[in-house]
């Protein structure tokens, strides 16, 4: 039954009262980019509530999950160092057309007794043809096999290209039938795919791009450079209400940051881009939202400033040097490409990050190195510069050849749109490899595909010169001191696009540069977590990136 308003309070008996507290229903959501408050009819109402968002991002909540199922074994791979017989036995299901699914590999849960047995049993399986519809890309030698083994393993959970995420071989089931093994529907978590489980997904796709940064495998980081890292990924969904509190008022204030650090900012409301309106505050607040998944990109790299203080459409000039910055903005002495030393600004922590803005910086600039290794670098890019008059859907067509012949060679890349008119292509590297490998990494695949597929790409530099519709397979970038976008950079484009990781998959001639900007990238970070991350993380082995150049 409805309330109804009266006019008077009841004087008779029968009744009892209570106060009423007046207020609004929300949900609360913490993942990567900040606490969101959303109300039923899908407003955040964060904003309004900066010390009940605060409290909220300080929760921390762990539930750690085991789950177990079976797989067809579709091939195995050769050993690598000291272990013997065989490295790691490649997963699969059975899908509805009856065709092999693979999942990822397993090479943890083996004794040397097991090993043995199980590297003669798959012996008598071997077969020349991979097994599963799409052939996986193995970090050693691949044997396949007859898919008619299967086991058990224990994993963490689905990641979110749908591999299972550190599997352990628990052992053989020989009592099932190798076609009855499907996806099986779990209780706690389904496929990476489901959409019931999305937000769970997001949460922990999320939580693997923080913590790549707060738990390097690079020999330099120490539990101390560790627990700095992490708190510089903190959700800032506080700063963002700071700062929409400061645009309210003028656009004139001062974020205040923890550890007692805070940085001043000004005309917030000054349009970096005239056809969209899109203005410096909104530039800082889109940065605010990425900054767990884009700081440990950048963090320890000397950052390139392009300045652009009346926006995209006035005068720009390149800083390389700190100058005089505030106090909690990051400097360190580098060696330049001249032998001397200068002060330049690391990237690594959102003041920071915030402060290059501040100054009309728009893109994120990072050098390919870290400090304190900032003689080797990291990973090596190529980049598809289409010329004038050439379709996107050539870039696309290149892209897919490129990554015919990075699976050739297997050969792990991620892949990125640049934000402008092309696609990045970039291979993590080992550690302690040279500009030089980098280089000489990038051009051989350049060299193979562009001899390959002459009609689609060339290495001419120069657009007067180059093969009408060709694309220029950039491979000159990877020298000490060049940089590339960042994923995850805004660009100095109109419509205020966005540097946007990309699945292989989605290379499909419906793809357009400009579905990806400020106002989505936050929405498709929520949806599909960090792809960029997940895959930089996985470094191409020195043994594989030998045997691409000896190919050459």
């Amino acid at each position: 039954m409805y309330a109804s308003i009266g006019t008077d309070v009841p004087v008779d008996g029968g009744w009892s009262f209570e106060p009423k507290y007046d207020g609004m229903r929300a949900l609360a959501f913490l993942g990567p980019t900040g606490v969101r408050l959303m109300t039923r009819n899908g407003k955040d109402k964060a904003a309004q509530f900066p010390e009940l968002v605060l409290a909220l991002g300080r929760l921390e909540r762990k539930l750690k999950l085991q789950h177990r199922a079976e797989f067809v074994i579709g091939g195995f791979t050769e050993p690598r160092g000291t272990r013997p017989f065989l490295g790691a036995i490649l997963l699969g299901y059975f899908d509805a057309k009856e065709r092999l699914r693979y999942v990822g590999h397993a090479g943890g849960g083996f004794n040397r007794e097991a090993l043995r047995e199980m590297r003669e049993r798959l012996h008598r399986l071997e077969q020349d043809r991979s097994p599963f519809v799409e052939t996986p890309r193995a970090n050693e030698h691949a044997h396949w096999v007859k898919p008619k083994m299967v086991v058990e393993v224990k994993f963490a959970e689905w990641t979110s290209d749908h591999r299972l995420r550190q599997p352990i071989f628990l052992g053989v089931r020989d009592d099932k039938n190798a076609k009855d093994v499907r996806l099986e529907a779990e209780s706690v978590q389904r496929f990476a795919g489901d959409a019931a489980n999305r937000e769970k997904h997001k949460a922990s796709s999320r939580t693997r791009g923080s913590l790549r940064s707060t738990s390097p495998k690079q020999a330099r980081a120490t539990a101390k450079s560790s627990r700095k890292r992490s708190s510089k990924v903190r959700p800032s969904t506080a700063l963002i209400a700071q700062l929409d509190q400061i645009a309210r008022a003028g656009g004139d204030g001062v974020l205040t940051f923890g550890s007692r650090k805070s940085l001043h900012v000004s005309s917030l409301d000054k349009v970096f881009f005239d056809e969209s309106g899109i203005t410096k505050g909104d530039v800082m607040r889109y940065y605010m939202r990425v900054a767990p998944v884009l700081l440990p990109l950048i963090d320890d790299r000397p950052l390139i400033l392009k300045r652009y203080p009346n926006g995209i459409k006035g005068q720009s000039f390149f800083q390389q040097n700190a100058g005089i910055s505030p106090t909690g903005v990051r400097v360190a002495e580098v060696t330049t490409e001249d032998g001397k030393s200068a002060q330049r600004i690391i990237g690594g922590d959102l003041l920071t990050l915030l402060y290059a803005v501040q100054l009309g910086m728009i893109a994120v600039h990072p050098w390919q190195s870290r400090l304190p290794s900032i003689e080797f670098a990291d990973y090596s890019t190529i980049d598809l510069d289409p010329g004038e008059g050439v379709s996107f859907g050539r870039v696309v067509e290149l892209a897919a050849r490129i990554r015919d012949e990075l699976e050739a060679l297997e050969l792990i890349a991620a892949l990125k749109t640049s934000g402008s008119r092309g696609l990045h292509i970039v291979l993590p590297l080992p550690p302690r490899t040279s500009y030089a490998q980098s280089a000489a990494l990038a051009e051989a695949i350049a060299a193979r595909v562009t001899a390959k597929h002459p009609d689609l790409g060339t290495l001419e530099r120069s657009i007067r010169r180059r093969p009408r519709g060709t694309i220029y397979v950039d491979a000159k970038q990877n020298a000490r001191g060049k940089s590339v976008a960042s994923a995850y950079s805004v660009r100095e484009r109109a419509g205020a696009p966005v540097s946007a990781p990309l699945r292989w998959s989605d290379l499909r001639r419906t793809l357009r540069i400009d579905d990806f900007t400020i106002a989505t990238m936050p929405r498709r970070l929520d949806s599909i977590g960090d792809l960029w991350g997940e895959v930089l993380k996985r470094r191409n082995a020195a043994r594989t990136i030998d045997r691409a150049l000896m190919n050459e």
